[in-house]
């Protein structure tokens, strides 16, 4: 054993700066290696990671159609969100944490740490790392090309990838270019999202809106209300046109919309060292990505008022009409480009033992979107104001004599007429928004042994990082920029120009110290400290320190237990995010005010006599830094105790068992509510600067923004084991579980634990997830059977509500297993690999969560929502 060791170079894993020789450490890995890739079918990661058992909660990925996720999918360490999971490129922090933005051609293996690594990397690393380690060495050239639909006939995928690297005395070059191509699956394709489903007491029905192509129109006597009969021509419309409301006339919103974006995404990536001498390196990673994906709505909707005097208005008063001109959808199209450029100097002192490193890191990121359907409502009100028929004959704004410039009558009442149409479209508005992001970033590190003991060197890394990020939004319509002063714009949506900056300068070391070995009960007994001090410019500094112990009472069992400092720092787009807007009901809590709170009911009079006058308020929501929420750090604790075991008796096995818990304080949350807000004011004097109030007291408008909320305990368990069996005449077989489950995930602000149900803050939080792997190969053969577990869940719980049955209890939801099957023939003489594949094997469709969780009834960051997958590949490799 120990002359093998010898042989083994020191490599730096995830989780530590000291380089190790040891496979296992006291960091629990979930490693998916480039075989696993390539049997999944994926040109990029990200369902891949997704579907791990540690993965949970609410992860962005191209089914995201009403939140649009952008062609971008991220990642959920124990059900924490995406922004405490980080998320590393070779151990460089990747800026825009896009999990899809990494071909998988490039990838040699990907390691998740599953616990916190704050005291390594600073802030995110609560959950845990994932760490994208690519391709450094390869001679020759990769070409492969995909193609993949489903068996419905929809969602084709076409990927090509290409790979080219060569290698010389002095260094190394490694270049890929990939590009894939994925379509649309509509809503209608699937009889699960063909409609918006509800459940009330065991009876399910469709969700209609009540904005409709043919109006819910209400006339100002009170009657109504009514709505085109459908089929009526085009022109004008008569009294006899109409027909009463019910609610079977409202409009099916899933007619349009997206169960799957459409993301088409082109990657340019390289790798090159060079030696400078025999102890120095020259380095440089360079990744660029460009995407463009699109999100399709259902038409906007109008709420309008068509004056009585319009010509198109067959009523002869004044009406209000819930309207939807179904002849434009909605439509947000996002153009992305990410860059992230790395060199570097790496080499060591002398022929001593200790390295070192010194890279710069600078990344841009810029996402436009253009959003189609939106109406300048200005201009909208004057097409519907009154019109007349002047002498030539055409319908044109105002009163004789008072006719209005530049504006289009529009006949409201009948949506599908092309004249109406054309009239529409010139009351649209495109609007472009574009978002910057840039990173630049310097770090300087060491590592080696220090002195030596008896059971060997203490070894020890130290490094230094600056890191100065900037944020910018701005938009090209200037309608839709908001006004300061007002906070509202000529359009529904309005738009600021923001921008902010944010500089960190950090500090950290670590140690190992072996404390015994080859001891009776202690073949090996190691600790590893690590602390890391960072200072950022908006709010101050922290120090955040790790405590991790290796233990081998015997040569083939690792017992490991670590306990870690974490941090999540306000993000830059926690504090600058740009300004949206809306409106909602509240509920004053200054109604009958006698005096008291004078803080929070600022301008109210204390005569026990103020009662607000409206049920709705205007909220901004914006950056912290903007609405001076006085945002500050979450911290919190991770805890991990487990113990792998290889046995000597069985070569080839290994089983690990892991029981974790994190503790978080101070969490970093959106505002719950409006009414929250203004109850947290009035009871302990907390936001009040988030509330404006006008001379009256009235409430005028409220700012909405990240703030700090309570404590989060979660805990649960993780298991696996890997079995490489021996070799026998029909080949060789190796097998792998992987599973996760969750015993806790208490909410101090709730007072609820949601392990096992999905919630709409944290969503879906199934107890047990699993996955299990069967791998054959035999010769040129390669197979693969790959089964995904996903326990029972409930659709709500006692804190937002839910769905419940007939007898009141919550819906339950069912557990699901999906399989996956690969086949893989290598033609060495022709240098090519076939490869054949099906994912979701017998079509399980997902579980139904109604309009509780999204328009698609279902929860699609859990569940496959496409169905069975076809794809084929081939390769060609010339080395």
């Amino acid at each position: 054993m120990k002359k093998q060791a010898s042989k083994l170079a020191a490599i730096e894993v995830t989780g530590t700066h000291i380089r190790r020789v040891d496979v296992e450490t006291a960091s629990p890995l979930v490693v998916i290696d480039s075989q696993q890739l390539t049997d999944s079918g994926k040109p990029t990661a990200g369902d891949l990671l997704q579907q791990l058992p540690q993965m949970a909660g609410t992860m962005s990925n191209p089914s995201f159609n009403s939140g649009f996720s952008h062609g971008e999918a991220s990642v959920s360490l124990r059900g924490l969100g995406s922004e405490r999971t980080l998320v590393l490129v070779n151990g460089h922090r990747l800026a825009e944490a896009d999990v899809n933005s990494i071909p998988s051609d490039m990838i040699e293996r990907i390691e998740v740490l599953t616990s916190g690594a704050s005291s390594a990397y600073g802030s995110d690393a609560i959950a845990g790392v994932v760490n994208f380690i690519l391709k450094d060495h390869y001679n020759g050239l990769h070409v492969s090309t995909d193609y993949g639909i489903s068996t419905y006939g929809d969602g084709e995928r076409k990927n090509y990838q290409l790979t080219w690297g060569k290698g010389w005395h002095r260094g190394s070059l490694m270049v890929g270019l990939t590009h894939n191509d994925s379509d649309a699956i509509a809503s209608s394709n699937r009889a699960f999202s063909r409609y918006v489903l509800t459940d009330a007491a065991g009876v399910v029905s469709r969700v209609r809106s009540s904005y409709t192509p043919g109006g819910k129109i209400t006339l100002a006597d009170g009657s109504g209300p009514y709505t085109l009969v459908p089929g009526t021509g085009n022109g004008l419309t008569s009294l006899s046109d109409y027909t009463p409301y019910t609610s079977t006339d409202g409009y099916n919103t899933n007619a349009v919309g997206l169960l799957t974006t459409p993301v088409k995404r082109t990657n340019f990536t390289t790798h090159g060292t060079f030696d400078l001498t025999a102890n120095t390196q020259l380095y440089i990673d360079t990744l660029w990505n460009h995407t463009n994906s699109q999100s399709v709505l259902a038409p906007y909707p109008l709420s309008v008022s068509v004056a009585a005097d319009s010509y198109y208005n067959p009523f002869g008063q004044t009406v209000t009409d819930l309207v939807r001109p179904t002849a434009v959808n909605r439509t947000y199209n996002s153009t992305t480009n990410n860059m992230q450029f790395t060199p570097g100097i790496k080499g060591s002192f002398g022929d001593s033992a200790w390295q070192w490193d010194a890279n710069i890191s600078y990344a841009h990121w810029k996402d436009k979107i253009t959003e189609y359907g939106q109406y300048n409502t200005d201009e909208l009100a004057q097409s519907l104001g009154a019109s007349f028929m002047d002498s030539d004959g055409q319908v044109v704004c105002g009163t004789p004599g008072a006719v209005i410039a530049n504006c289009t009558p529009v006949n409201i009442f009948n949506t599908s007429d092309p004249a109406t149409i054309a009239a529409l479209r010139k009351d649209m508005v495109a609007i472009e928004q574009t978002e910057r992001y840039t990173m630049k970033q310097a770090e300087a590190s060491v590592n080696g042994p220090l002195w030596g003991l008896p059971a060997g060197d203490v070894q020890a890394a130290f490094g230094i990082l600056y890191r100065h990020e900037s944020l910018a939004s701005s938009t090209e319509t200037p309608l839709a920029i908001k006004d300061p002063v007002t906070g509202s714009c000529a359009l529904t949506d309005c738009i600021s120009d923001d921008t902010g900056t944010q500089g960190l300068s950090e500090a950290y070391g670590e140690l190992l110290i072996p404390l015994l070995k080859e001891l009776p009960a202690a073949q090996s007994l190691n600790l590893d400290i690590g602390t890391r001090y960072s200072h950022y410019s908006e709010w101050g500094s922290t120090l955040n320190t790790k405590l991790a112990l290796e233990w081998r009472p015997v040569s083939d069992l690792l017992v490991r237990a670590s306990a870690a400092q974490v941090f999540r720092a306000p993000t830059i787009n926690d504090l600058y995010a740009a300004a949206s807007q809306g409106s909602s009901d509240y509920i004053d809590p200054c109604n009958g005010y006698t005096g008291g709170h004078g803080k929070a009911c600022t301008n109210v009079p204390t005569t026990g006599t103020f009662t607000q006058t409206s049920s709705d308020v205007t909220y901004i929501s914006e950056g912290s830094a903007l609405s001076h929420s006085g945002l500050q750090p979450e911290h919190g604790r991770t805890y991990d105790l487990g113990l792998v075991y290889d046995p000597a008796w069985l070569p080839g096995l290994s089983v690990n068992v892991d029981q974790w818990r994190v503790v978080l304080n101070q969490m970093i949350s959106d505002t719950p509510s409006i009414n929250w807000l203004l109850n947290k004011c009035y009871s302990t004097g907390q936001y009040c600067n988030m509330i404006n109030r006008n001379a009256s007291g009235q409430v005028t408008s409220v700012y909405l923004s990240e703030v700090n909320l309570g404590k989060m305990d979660i805990r649960g368990y993780d298991f696996g084991f890997k079995y490489a069996l021996p070799s026998y005449p029909v080949g060789r077989f190796s097998l792998g579980l992987n599973a996760t489950y969750l015993d806790r995930y208490y909410s101090s602000v709730d007072h609820y634990n949601y392990a096992g149900v999905y919630s709409a803050t944290e969503g879906n939080l199934t107890r047990w997830r699993a996955q299990l792997g069967l791998n054959w190969d035999h010769g040129p053969w390669h197979a693969s059977w790959a089964q995904r577990y996903v326990g029972r869940s409930q659709v709500g719980n006692d804190v937002d509500g839910g769905l419940t049955d007939a007898d009141g209890n919550y819906l339950k939801v069912t557990p699901r297993i999906y399989s996956d099957v690969s086949l893989t023939r290598r033609l060495e003489a022709w240098h090519l690999n076939l490869s054949v594949g099906v994912d979701n094997l017998f079509n399980r469709t997902p579980p139904y969560f109604y309009d509780w969780a999204s328009n698609s009834n279902t929860d699609v960051s859990t569940y496959d929502s496409i169905g069975r997958y076809y794809w084929t590949r081939i390769s060609f490799d010339l080395k």
